[in-house]
């Protein structure tokens, strides 16, 4: 929203408002916010907190940002280089924190976007965080794109002593790389490997009798058309980031099969390319639908299969009826 701006501040200008850097961490402290201090957090930790951060800007490796409304900081955020050698394209976002009386206002969020252009800036386009499960933190950091890793049980404590788990987050903030889905052959082995994560995933998710894997002499046959989607990145090879088959019937259904992306890019459009091109493929066959089998625990499939004009329906054959599955279909 209009009133408030976003600033970096040099050492010279942070030492000039620490009063108000302070004052901002204490309200976050005595609101409750889970942010490295307890309740009771005197001033003089706060400025000694602060000074410590300032040393790291005046030094370099750590970039502190701050949003003014009407004179006066309300908001902060820090984007620090990891320091270490192998690492130089890292940063860890830090302390984001908004004064409660300027909360509402689209604060956080405006830090956020600063924060991620420049630490791009610098070269650090792969950024880690750490937040309060539930919190205001986790929602800003989902809404804004940022990849949930894994959640901590009993990370840290509240300021008034409780324990709380932390969820980890990451963003990688290099432009999309382009997506690109062909034909292909499944016996190669970056697509053996894919196959067998996809293996893995469901075992850990369903029972053996529930998971219906096809395998890579099956991919094979002459009804099966298979399909990987190809990452590109200038100066380096394209990467497979997900697969997927298209079966053909005699009964003129086709059948999802194989359909598997590389989690890490989860989020980024490979699904969606790999289905289109499926969906392609089966029209040009003349097949009037597309059917398909997956689980009920596998969240972020059933989402992309409704958003693509999916609905539920019965087993259809060769499946039976079973309460781990879930069958779809599409008229094409």
């Amino acid at each position: 929203m209009a009133g408030f701006h976003i600033l970096r501040l040099d050492a010279a200008t942070a030492r000039a408002r620490l009063p108000e850097l302070s004052a901002i961490l204490l309200d976050c402290v005595e609101g409750g916010a889970s942010v490295s201090f307890m309740a009771g957090m005197t001033k003089a930790e706060a400025n000694a907190f602060w000074r410590k951060v300032i040393k790291g800007v005046a030094t370099g490796g750590r970039i502190l940002l701050a949003a003014e409304l009407d004179g006066r900081l309300v908001g902060t955020v820090q984007a620090v280089a990891s320091g270490i050698p192998n690492q130089p394209h890292r940063s860890d976002l830090s302390k984001m924190l908004v004064h409660r009386a300027a909360r509402g206002r689209g604060v956080g969020a405006a830090l956020l976007k600063a924060a991620e252009q420049a630490a791009f800036a610098e070269g650090w386009w792969l950024m880690v965080l750490d937040t309060v499960v539930e919190s205001a933190g986790d929602r800003l950091y989902a809404k804004g794109g940022w990849k949930p890793v894994g959640i901590v049980p009993d990370f840290a404590l509240w300021p008034d002593g409780r324990l709380c788990a932390t969820r980890y987050f990451f963003k990688d903030l290099r432009p999309a790389r382009p997506i690109r889905v062909i034909e292909d052959t499944p016996a190669q082995g970056p697509v053996i490997d894919m196959l067998e994560a996809g293996d893995r995933e469901m075992a850990a998710l369903y029972p053996a009798e529930s998971n219906h894997m096809v395998d890579v002499a099956s991919l094979q046959r002459p009804e099966v058309t298979f399909f990987t989607a190809l990452r590109s990145q200038p100066g380096f090879a394209d990467d497979i980031a997900g697969i997927g088959a298209l079966v053909a019937k005699a009964d003129g259904t086709g059948e999802l099969k194989r359909f598997f992306t590389n989690p890490h890019v989860r989020g980024t459009g490979v699904g969606s390319a790999i289905l289109r091109a499926v969906e392609a493929k089966a029209r040009a066959l003349g097949l009037r639908t597309l059917q398909l089998e997956t689980g009920i625990h596998s969240a972020g499939a059933l989402a992309l299969y409704r958003a693509a004009g999916f609905t539920p329906r019965g087993a259809f054959p060769p499946y039976a009826p079973d309460p781990w599955s879930v069958f779809m279909e599409k008229k094409l």
